[in-house]
């Protein structure tokens, strides 16, 4: 099953969207080379991107049991806008994909992101597309660093109350629900790229061009072990600040 959650975002009419991610699965090296003919290294090459000051893009993708606004959903939807302030005050956060207008009668899929480009969904997606059918939880952010990622998604303590809870909403994955890469400041990472990250995580594994936060990377490539912070936050504690 999944071992984390993400950064939660605006997502869907009315509610909010998950900050989910979790256990990549090994790929047998049969099936990893079947997936890995779909990236050739032209394509790998065409994912990076140069100039600029570099940080961290961190894209999730989680699948819920039942559709938005269903009652095995509403804990998760309700708890979802706490954790959402909490990534925006966590040390190292820089923006997130977020909504270009107010259209609340429209969904993510329907919705102008700006910048950030349509949303797109990943190939392994199996559910509707319509409000009352739409499963999808996804997230696309920007960080300024890898430890900074880290410290949020397993120590941060609003999301790690979340994290426990993640068997009550979210499908048992077999894909890769989450990936994360480098970019550069001057560089706005998009829905699409998102997905090209996430599908090359689950066809080749981790590598430079994407990769997870337990098999991370550094800019140069080198790869690199994240730690433990020194004083994981309170449970009950929102950027440093107690929640009453």
């Amino acid at each position: 099953m999944t071992e984390a959650m993400a950064n939660m975002a605006p997502s869907r009419t009315g509610s909010y969207g998950s900050a989910y991610i979790g256990h990549v699965i090994s790929l047998s090296p049969l099936s990893a080379e079947r997936r890995r003919h779909r990236w050739s290294d032209q394509q790998t090459e065409q994912l990076k991107v140069s100039g600029g000051l570099m940080r961290v893009a961190f894209t999730t993708c989680g699948l819920l049991e039942e559709p938005y606004g269903a009652a095995r959903t509403e804990p998760f939807e309700e708890l979802t806008p706490t954790v959402y302030v909490a990534s925006e005050h966590h040390p190292g956060f820089i923006e997130r994909a977020d909504y270009a207008n107010d259209r609340d009668d429209l969904g993510d899929i329907d919705r102008d992101w700006g910048k950030w480009g349509s949303l797109r969904l990943p190939s392994f997606y199996d559910g509707g597309k319509t409000d009352d059918a739409y499963r999808a939880a996804q997230t696309l952010s920007v960080w300024r660093d890898l430890q900074s990622v880290w410290d949020f998604v397993y120590y941060s303590g609003v999301h790690a109350a979340a994290l426990r809870r993640r068997h009550e909403w979210f499908q048992r994955p077999t894909w890769p629900t989450y990936t994360v890469w480098w970019t550069t400041d001057n560089h706005t990472p998009t829905w699409a790229e998102a997905i090209e990250r996430l599908e090359l995580l689950e066809a080749a594994g981790p590598t430079p061009a994407a990769f997870t936060l337990k098999k991370a990377f550094e800019q140069d490539g080198t790869p690199v072990t994240l730690g433990r912070p020194a004083q994981p936050e309170p449970v009950n504690s929102v950027g440093g600040e107690q929640l009453s």
